[in-house]
């Protein structure tokens, strides 16, 4: 959040008119009749009054999707998020779903993203981040990502192949991150985890095991650390160490770990906002990271029952490749945001545009 310019600064210079992209939104729904492509206004035939939100990992243009995506829901068909009976929350989806337990709305998020928390809800204000100068360092080349070779590093890394966890071997040779989010979340001091309704879990991943860890009220980890352990990405924020055990970005695993929702007991109706599935990327690493979503949130729709449904959502086009590429990058949220929220319907774009005077 920028301070106002003191007297006699330069102007500011004006921000450009953030892009629509009337393609940038793709819908699916998987059912009885399988997986199949659904238009925007199809979401009104299912029954919001109490459903199910996975909310998917995607750094900060994750975050403006996911706003900008729950935003339009709450304006076109009306859903509201205290409706949402679980919730399931992966590195920047863990924010997100954690302010939603705190009582944000839509409204409220995207005012937050979007950096002007004034037109947030007031009781809502305190949950607002304090103004920081740094921002997490960008991803390292792939070249940088590992580490000079220590003997004990060598040590663990033959220790975990000679066990086939692969994953583990691939995070101890890494560089440790540097940028500390937990003091960044300052404002989740005094947060605490809903013991019922909704029931919230977030998702991080144990560096030695190699395992996916479902973080509840039920684990003892306060919800500021289950918060900083989902979003730690390796090589760039330091881990979160808990009762002996080290966290990092739950979207190592998934992206998305949709399936904690499926099966037996999971709701009826479920909605999947999905950053990181996009179909287009300029870059290896987004393109790679693109492919590693969709293909895990593929196979996690099998777990769901044939009588749920679930309503995915995932960026497309252009927007795809502004969220999927330099995800850690806040320079594009508001484009994101706007663009998340107006894209799906298209006559609610159209109507959205400034009509030219007649002269």
């Amino acid at each position: 959040m920028s301070a106002t310019a003191p007297t006699g600064a330069a102007p500011a210079r004006v921000a450009r008119p953030s892009p629509v992209f009337r393609n940038g939104v793709r819908c699916s729904i998987r059912d009885e009749r399988g997986t199949r492509p659904i238009r925007w206004c199809d979401i009104a035939d299912q029954d919001w009054s109490d459903f199910g939100l996975v909310l998917g990992a995607g750094g900060s243009t994750g975050l403006a999707f996911e706003a900008g995506i729950l935003l339009a829901l709450s304006v076109d068909h009306h859903i509201t998020l205290a409706n949402a009976s679980r919730l399931v929350g992966t590195s920047a989806g863990s924010i997100a779903s954690t302010l939603i337990t705190l009582g944000f709305e839509a409204d409220d998020l995207a005012a937050l993203v979007s950096e002007v928390p004034h037109l947030m809800a007031e009781p809502l204000q305190a949950y607002v981040p304090e103004t920081v100068d740094d921002t997490p360092p960008p991803m390292p080349h792939p070249l940088r990502l590992v580490r000079p070779p220590t003997p004990r590093a060598v040590r663990q890394t033959l220790n975990h192949l000679a066990h086939a966890r692969f994953g583990s071997s691939l995070l101890t040779s890494m560089r440790q991150g540097t940028f500390d989010l937990r003091e960044r979340l300052v404002f989740l001091e005094n947060a605490t985890w809903p013991t019922e309704r909704p029931h919230l879990q977030l998702v991080v991943a144990d560096v030695h095991k190699n395992q996916r860890v479902i973080l509840d009220h039920t684990t003892g980890v306060t919800l500021r650390d289950a918060v900083a352990a989902s979003c730690a990405v390796p090589a760039v924020m330091k881990p979160i160490r808990v009762g002996g055990r080290t966290y990092v970005d739950g979207g190592l695993h998934s992206p998305t770990n949709a399936d904690l929702l499926g099966g037996e007991g999971g709701p009826e109706n479920v909605i999947v906002v999905s950053p990181m599935s996009g179909d287009r990327s300029r870059t290896a690493m987004g393109w790679t990271s693109a492919m590693f979503s969709s293909k895990r949130l593929h196979r996690e729709l099998r777990s769901f029952r044939p009588n749920q449904k679930v309503i995915v959502i995932e960026p497309v086009g252009k927007l795809s490749e502004m969220v999927v590429d330099n995800a850690l990058s806040s320079d594009n949220s508001a484009s994101i945001l706007t663009s998340a929220f107006l894209s799906p319907s298209a006559a609610r774009a159209q109507r959205s545009t400034p009509q030219r005077a007649a002269s």
